[in-house]
C-alpha cells in the first residue's frame, strides 16, 4: 500500500442535503397489488414466522379423524393445535442465547459498571480477535503502527481508535477494545464452585408455602428467624441447619425481631405483640401495643421500638416490661423504619415522601428530611450516611453530618428492601431481583446481581460475619453468596457466633449490667464530653441570682416576723377591752 497521512485534527466541510423526490404511494400501492396476486395463486400458503423442522416436532400426538363425537373431537384439535404452537416456540427459542442465572445486561448512564475476569471462552475469542487485528495490520504503513502504539490513557477523542457506540438506544463514546466495554458478572453457581467447603455447607433453598417470608439474623449471626405471612414460624441454627423450634400461629404475622440473644425473638401479629422462647413457648403478649407494621430492638438500650397503623412509635424496655414513651408521628399509617447502629436513632419512611429521626428523650422529631416527592419505599442508614428510595425508581444518598444531599441515581424498576453489610456493601431487591454495590458512598461499583425468576423478594437480610445474604422470598427462603460482605476478623468478645451455653449466660447478665438507659441517645453523639464556652457564664449569672435571691428571702423574713409581733399586740389589746366590757355590766346589773 502507499504511505498514508493521518491528520489528528479535521475540519468537516458543510454539504448541502440532496433531497431525493419519491412518491411513497406508488411504491405502497405496487407491494400491496403483488401481495394479492400472490394470494390468489396460493390462497391456502400463509407466512411461517416460526421456522421449524417437520422431523423435530412431536410425533405422538393424538390422531383426531376416527373420532365421531364432535365435541371431544373439537376439544381435541385445538389442544393439538396448541401443543404443536408451542413446541414450536419452543424449538424456535432454542436459537437465540438465554441469558444465565445471575447476569444483566445493564447499560446505564447514571448507574456504575463492574468488570470481572472473564472465562476462558471469552478469553479464547479475544485472542483469535487480537490475531485478525495483527493481520491487518501488517499491511499498513509505520504511521498507522504509531497511532496503534499510543496508550489507552493518552488516546485523544480525535484519534481513529475513539469512536461512537450505539447499544441499546444509548451512545457514548468508547475505546475499539471491547475489553472495557462488556459488562460481566459471576453468577452464583460459579461462586458456589470456587467458594470454600464452610461456606458452602451454610447455603441453602428451602421451598415452603406460607409466605410471603422474612428474614432476621441473630446479633452474632449464628442463628436464622423465618417467620411467614400466614403463620409459620421457625427459628435455624445456620452452621448445622437443625431447626431449634418450629410452630404454626393460626393469625397472619406482620414482622418479627430477635432480641439481645437467640433465647428471646418478638413477633407481631393479626391484633398483638408477641414474645416466644427459644423452644417456641409463648412467654408474653404485648396487649399495650395494636397493629405493629415494623419492630426494631436496640441491644445497648433494652428497648423495643414499634410503629404501626396508628403512626405511634413506642419504646418498651424489656427488662423492666415498663412502655418507656409514646410519640404520635402524626403522619399516618408507618411500615419502614431502621436504626442507625451508631447511635441508636430511629429513622421513619413515611407516604408524604419525609423520613424522619426519632429519639425517646424529645416530643417533637429531631429531624424531618423531606427526600422525595412521592412515598417512600424504603431507607438504609449505615453510620454518617442515609439511603432513601421511593416509589419513583429513584434512590438517593444523604450525609447526615452536614444534612445534605449528595447524588441521586435512577433504577429500572421499584426499590422494596435496602439492606447494608458490616463491610459497608448495600444490597437492594427490586421484584425479582437482587443487586449489590460497593463504594456506594463513594465511589459506587456494581458488584453481584441475581434473577430469581417467578418469585417476588420480600424482605433481605445479610449474615454478620459470614460472605451470606439471606432472602426472603414469596414461595421460599434462599441464602446468596455475596463475598466479602461479612467482617473477617471476629472480636469474640463483643458478638461471638461459637459461643458455648455458658458464655452465652455471662453475656446476658453483663448486657444487663452495662445497659444504657433511655436518656443517653442522642443525635449528636460527637457533641458528648466537649466543653461549653458559655457554660462558665451560665454558672456565674446563676450564682449571682442566688445570691440576690437568698438577701430577698432574709428580708422578706425579717418584715414578716414583725407583722406576726403586730398581729399579737393587737389581739392582746382586743381581749383586755373586752374583759373591762364585761366587768362593767355585771356591776350594772347587781345595782
Amino acid at each position: 500500500m502507499s504511505s498514508l497521512y493521518v491528520e489528528q485534527k479535521v475540519e468537516p466541510e458543510k454539504i448541502k442535503e440532496e433531497k431525493i423526490n419519491v412518491n411513497v404511494n406508488k411504491i405502497l400501492y405496487k407491494a400491496h397489488k403483488n401481495i394479492k396476486k400472490e394470494k390468489i395463486k396460493n390462497p391456502s400458503k400463509r407466512i411461517d414466522y416460526l421456522c421449524v423442522d417437520k422431523n423435530d416436532l412431536p410425533k405422538n400426538l393424538p390422531n383426531t379423524k376416527n373420532i365421531k363425537n364432535r365435541k371431544l373431537k373439537n376439544q381435541l384439535n385445538k389442544d393439538v393445535k396448541l401443543a404443536i404452537l408451542s413446541s414450536k416456540k419452543l424449538l424456535a427459542n432454542t436459537k437465540f442465547m438465554p441469558l444465565k442465572e445471575g447476569y444483566i445486561k445493564y447499560n446505564s448512564v447514571n448507574e456504575p459498571k463492574v468488570h470481572i475476569a472473564p472465562s476462558k471462552d471469552e478469553e479464547d475469542e479475544k485472542e483469535k480477535k487480537k490475531k485478525k487485528k495483527i493481520e491487518t495490520t501488517n499491511n499498513d504503513n509505520n504511521n498507522m503502527n504509531n497511532i496503534n502504539s499510543c496508550n489507552r490513557n493518552d488516546l485523544d477523542f480525535n484519534t481513529y481508535k475513539n469512536y461512537i457506540i450505539e447499544k441499546e438506544g444509548i451512545n457514548y463514546l468508547a475505546p475499539s477494545d471491547e475489553e472495557d466495554n462488556k459488562n460481566r458478572r459471576a453468577s452464583q453457581k460459579y461462586i458456589y464452585d470456587n467458594a470454600d467447603v464452610g461456606t458452602q455447607k451454610k447455603v441453602f433453598d428451602l421451598k415452603l408455602n406460607m409466605g410471603p417470608y422474612s428474614c432476621t439474623y441473630t446479633r452474632n449471626g449464628k442463628y436464622l428467624l423465618m417467620t411467614g405471612v400466614k403463620g409459620h414460624v421457625s427459628l435455624i441454627d445456620t452452621h448445622n441447619l437443625e431447626s431449634l423450634c418450629e410452630f404454626q400461629v393460626d393469625e397472619m404475622i406482620r414482622c418479627n425481631t430477635t432480641l439481645h440473644n437467640y433465647k428471646l425473638f418478638a413477633v407481631s401479629q393479626k391484633k398483638y405483640m408477641y414474645i416466644y422462647d427459644n423452644t417456641g413457648m409463648e412467654i408474653n403478649c404485648i396487649k399495650d401495643i395494636l397493629y405493629t407494621y415494623n419492630m426494631v430492638f436496640l441491644p445497648y438500650h433494652f428497648l423495643l421500638t414499634s410503629i404501626g397503623e396508628f403512626g405511634e412509635l413506642v419504646y418498651q424496655d424489656i427488662s423492666v416490661g415498663n412502655i418507656v414513651t409514646r410519640k404520635k408521628t402524626k403522619r399516618g399509617p408507618c411500615s419502614i423504619m431502621k436504626q442507625n447502629k451508631k447511635d441508636a436513632i430511629i429513622y421513619l419512611g413515611h407516604k408524604n415522601g419525609h423520613v424522619t429521626l426519632w429519639s425517646p428523650n424529645i416530643d417533637k422529631s429531631i429531624c424531618d428530611i423531606f427526600c422525595h416527592h412521592t412515598p417512600i419505599s424504603s431507607i438504609g442508614v449505615h453510620e454518617n450516611y442515609l439511603i432513601t428510595a421511593s416509589v419513583d425508581s429513584t434512590y438517593k444518598l444523604w450525609d447526615i453530618r452536614k444534612m445534605e444531599y449528595i447524588k441521586s441515581y435512577k433504577s429500572h424498576n421499584i426499590i422494596n428492601n435496602i439492606d447494608i453489610s458490616d463491610t459497608s456493601l448495600v444490597a437492594f431487591s427490586m421484584n425479582t431481583h437482587f443487586r449489590t454495590y460497593k463504594n456506594l458512598f463513594t465511589n459506587p461499583q456494581l458488584y453481584i446481581t441475581h434473577n430469581i425468576y417467578g418469585d417476588q423478594i420480600n424482605s433481605i437480610s445479610f449474615q454478620p460475619f459470614e460472605d451470606i445474604c439471606s432472602l426472603g422470598l414469596k414461595h421460599s427462603i434462599k441464602t446468596l453468596l455475596v463475598p466479602g460482605a461479612g467482617i473477617a476478623n471476629i472480636d469474640t468478645f463483643f458478638n461471638n457466633p461459637y459461643e458455648t451455653k455458658k458464655q452465652v449466660r455471662e453475656n446476658e447478665v453483663k448486657l444487663l449490667l452495662d445497659k444504657l438507659p433511655a436518656d443517653t441517645i442522642k443525635f449528636n453523639t460527637d457533641q458528648i464530653g466537649n466543653i461549653n464556652p458559655y457554660l462558665i457564664n451560665h454558672n456565674e449569672q446563676k450564682n449571682d441570682t442566688n445570691v440576690y435571691n437568698k438577701n430577698n428571702m432574709k428580708k422578706k423574713n425579717k418584715k414578716n416576723k414583725k407583722n406576726i409581733k403586730n398581729k399579737k399586740n393587737l389581739k392582746n389589746n382586743k381581749n383586755e377591752e373586752n374583759i373591762n366590757r364585761m366587768h362593767k355590766q355585771s356591776e350594772h346589773e347587781t345595782d
